[in-house]
């Protein structure tokens, strides 16, 4: 019993100093979707001194979405000691978006991810944080096309099953 004890006060206090030293974000929260109609979206961070990414000098910041991968560019070269927060105009992404025929999930697909990098150097470390919706894609929609994705789920689920069926 003691040695359960011992293993289980050990295990809290590695959790309490690894869950302390992590980079997390702060901003937006994901309970509530991205509005890309917005002027601006803050999207902001901590990095504690002595974790492993404090150790790079720049961090790039990156919009990602959907399970097709997509992914723009936010900003890049952010000096990691002087910057924990960013201000998102989500314009030239939005109209980006509206001039494709890109198809922008209804779900919860897209995130945000910080790259952190030594200077003029490759890619070091990357963190996430995902889970959040998207409205103002399209004029007044909520997130353009997920209505039209939802239709054509439904088309394959009936063509696969008259097919399986042999109708």
């Amino acid at each position: 019993m003691h040695v359960l004890l011992a293993i289980l006060a050990t295990a809290f206090f590695v959790a309490q100093y690894a869950s302390a030293d992590q980079v997390e974000f702060t901003a937006p929260p994901t309970t509530d979707p991205l509005n890309i109609s917005s002027p601006s979206i803050l999207i902001a961070w901590t990095i504690p001194p002595g974790s492993q990414e404090a150790s790079y000098e720049q961090v790039d910041l990156w919009w990602t979405g959907n399970a097709d991968g997509f992914g723009y560019e936010l900003a890049e070269n952010l000096t990691v000691a002087n910057t924990t927060r960013y201000a998102w105009d989500p314009r030239a992404e939005r109209d980006a978006l509206r001039r494709t025929n890109h198809s922008v999930s209804a779900g919860k697909d897209f995130g945000f991810e910080l790259r952190f990098h030594g200077i003029g150097t490759a890619r070091g470390a990357t963190i996430s944080k995902g889970g959040f919706g998207v409205v103002g894609y399209r004029d007044g929609e909520g997130s353009g096309g997920g209505r039209r994705e939802v239709l054509w789920g439904v088309v394959g689920w009936v063509v696969g099953l008259a097919l399986v069926w042999g109708l």
